[in-house]
């Protein structure tokens, strides 16, 4: 029981929102122990995809190295069991500044 408080706590203090369209975001998507992080605006929030008019991509591996950039320019949806985090482009947590 003290082991679960205790690992609650070190979480630390998460900012929880919801994409809103307009938005423009950082998407990590769970790929194995990759993440796929997809970098556009939102274009459609529903209970179960995310819309993204998406300006590209890339994976990032868990020491935060980045590989295989792609420009899109096209339009994804992302479906929400998926994503690992959300970063907003003004947002002073997002791994990207």
């Amino acid at each position: 029981m003290l082991v679960g408080i205790m690992l609650l706590l070190s979480g630390g203090m998460a900012e929880a929102r919801l994409p809103q369209v307009g938005d423009v975001v950082q998407i990590f998507v769970d790929n194995g122990i990759n993440s796929l992080v997809y970098v556009g605006n939102v274009t459609d929030v529903s209970d179960e995809l995310i819309g993204l008019d998406c300006r590209f991509k890339y994976a990032q591996w868990p020491s935060r190295k980045t590989a295989q950039f792609v420009e899109l320019n096209e339009s994804v949806a992302i479906g929400v069991t998926s994503i690992r985090a959300i970063y907003w482009e003004n947002s002073t947590s997002s791994p990207a500044q």
